[in-house]
């Protein structure tokens, strides 16, 4: 009777972590998985394998937009940014975003416009603890229209630091919740300060270089 309960124990244990894996799929990617330097994308981790998954090799179409036409921010200010993807044939879709200054840095605050569709991913290695991530939620994956759109909030820095560069990797998959068969793609968007004047410009490309 017991070595029966442990086989069973055994199985719901097996099947909990296939459960668990495919939820964490749907409801967003690993984090560092944006294609921002020092980062991975789902085309070269554990999320996503085959020919297809090769990086920005399909026919899927990206982009990212940022509420001020200009893309130009003002220190302190929010604004909305909308990331897209769509692809002929392909219903289910992923993304993860984030935002750096130009020493890699994380930069203002990413908030959620839509907590339905969108979720915040906290950092999980320590080097990059000041980045924060946004991704698709498991209510915010599936679209009939064949093209994919979310929106968050950026929260410009009170201290500017440069232009903002939001760093976006999109995966466009098939739904047969294996890992093959998906496509994955990455696209940025440099968006920079009203108020960066000449002089601050030189003297903060040339503090990027010393620490370079």
């Amino acid at each position: 009777m017991k070595s029966n309960f442990k086989y069973v124990c055994v199985i719901a244990i097996f099947v909990l972590s296939i459960i668990v894996k495919l939820l964490a799929k749907s409801a967003g990617a690993p984090a560092h998985s944006t294609g921002a330097p020092g980062e991975l994308t789902c085309s070269n981790s554990t999320c996503h394998a085959g020919k297809t998954a090769v990086l920005n090799i399909g026919s899927g179409v990206t982009s990212i937009s940022f509420e001020d036409s200009l893309n130009k921010f003002v220190a302190g200010k929010k604004y909305i940014v909308n990331v897209s993807i769509s692809q002929d044939s392909l219903t289910k879709y992923g993304f993860q975003a984030t935002a750096l200054n130009d020493f890699e840095e994380g930069y203002g605050e990413i908030s959620l416009k839509d907590s339905k569709k969108t979720l915040i991913h906290p950092p999980e290695k320590t080097e990059f603890l000041d980045r924060m991530y946004v991704d698709q939620s498991t209510n915010g994956n599936t679209f009939t229209s064949r093209k994919a759109n979310w929106q968050f909030y950026w929260i410009a820095p009170d201290e500017i630091k440069g232009p903002v560069t939001f760093y976006v990797a999109y995966v466009a998959g098939n739904g047969d919740k294996a890992n093959t068969g998906d496509y994955v793609y990455t696209n940025k968007l440099t968006v920079k300060p009203v108020n960066l004047k000449v002089e601050e410009k030189y003297s903060y490309d040339t503090k990027k270089m010393e620490l370079k």
